[in-house]
C-alpha cells in the first residue's frame, strides 16, 4: 500500500527525539504546521481517556478532591479538543 510511517505527536518521545506538551499553544502550532507541510494520508488523534473513563467518573472522582477532578477534566478537554 506504499504507506510510510510519519512522525509521532505524543507526550512521550517520538522518532525525532522530541516529546510534546499539548497544554502549550506553541506545540499545537508546530504540530499543525508539520501536518500542513507533510500532508500525511492519515492523522490519528488519540487523547488520553483517563479524564473521562468510567472507572474514574464512577469510582475515583467520587472520592477525589473536587478541585483535582475539575482540573483533570479541564486538561482532558484540552487534549480532546486538540486531537479533534
Amino acid at each position: 500500500m506504499n504507506l510510510v510511517a510519519g512522525n509521532t505527536y505524543d507526550l512521550r518521545v517520538g522518532k525525532d527525539g522530541r516529546s510534546w506538551n499539548f497544554f502549550q499553544a506553541d506545540d499545537w502550532r508546530r504540530v499543525r504546521q508539520e501536518i500542513a507541510r507533510d500532508m500525511p494520508y492519515m492523522v490519528i488523534g488519540g487523547p488520553p481517556c483517563t479524564a473521562f473513563s468510567n472507572f474514574n467518573v464512577h469510582i475515583n472522582y467520587k472520592r477525589a478532591n473536587p478541585a483535582v477532578v475539575k482540573r483533570k477534566r479541564a486538561e482532558g478537554r484540552i487534549l480532546l479538543t486538540f486531537a479533534m
